[in-house]
């Protein structure tokens, strides 16, 4: 599924970016990906390329992850592609019937492309190197001024921390559904698209019916255990920013004034 691809890829390393404060990578993951709608030439698309593989290098990622964040953008990025590189007006350089590919087309499907497969390495960035606990409590941290104008900050990193751990747990029940039907001689996704309609159907009732039990369940077992998310809370591992954070930010600082020089 492609939504595997996107989540629960935490992959405990002795890195650079591992050992840096959660807030500090949750700023740079949402400041790179402002940056890149700022991106505008050929140059400044080859810094940003080089930034990233720089930090996969730095924090040792791996191939494989990264292929997989683009991997699921696959079809995203081939549906956008064709739609500018066909749509877009511009002076024609090749056409067929109708069919017509201008020199705006092939520049704006190029750069929307590059754009999307930069939102990939960015988010296999952050996903690789920190865990479902450190995002909950980094973003947490960078939330906590908005407590001031009472927004329930502690709240919401509650439920994004419960959503994470509840993401595997409906694929894999999906998973085994979809074997008990293929056991039982039935496949989802064979037949005509009404059929399909129809069995997907029978997969999405028990698995909504067991996401709603086990969220029953895990809000007693909360409420039997008086938990309040907006009371003050103690933490095993208290962040804090130290000369790698420092240096993270000032990397970011210096990437972004070359691609305003440029």
């Amino acid at each position: 599924m492609t939504l595997r691809k996107l989540v629960g890829r935490y992959q405990p390393k002795d890195s650079f970016l591992h050992k840096l404060d959660p807030r500090t990578k949750i700023f740079a993951a949402f400041a790179l990906a402002v940056t890149v709608f700022f991106l505008q030439s050929p140059w400044d698309y080859g810094i940003f390329a080089m930034f990233l593989v720089l930090a996969v290098i730095v924090g040792q990622i791996g191939l494989w992850p990264v292929v997989r964040a683009v991997q699921a953008l696959t079809v995203l990025i081939l549906l956008s592609a064709l739609l500018q590189l066909f749509g877009a007006p511009g002076t024609p350089i090749w056409q067929w019937g109708p069919l017509k590919i201008s020199d705006e087309g092939l520049r704006t499907g190029a750069m929307l492309s590059a754009r999307l497969i930069f939102f990939g390495l960015i988010s296999a960035l952050l996903g690789v190197t920190t865990s479902a606990l450190q995002l909950a409590d980094g973003l947490e941290g960078v939330l906590l001024p908005l407590a001031k104008l009472r927004v329930p900050v502690r709240g919401l990193a509650l439920m994004f921390s419960v959503s994470l751990r509840f993401v595997p747990l409906i694929l894999d029940e999906a998973d085994t559904i979809i074997k008990a039907m293929r056991a039982r001689g039935i496949d989802p996704f064979e037949g005509s698209i009404a059929e399909r309609a129809r069995k997907i159907v029978t997969i999405l009732v028990p698995l909504l019916r067991n996401t709603l039990l086990r969220a029953e369940a895990l809000a007693e077992a909360m409420a039997a255990r008086c938990y309040d998310p907006e009371l003050p809370r103690t933490r095993l591992y208290q962040p804090c920013f130290t000369w790698r954070d420092g240096v993270a930010l000032a990397s970011l600082g210096l990437l972004g004034a070359l691609i305003w020089a440029l």
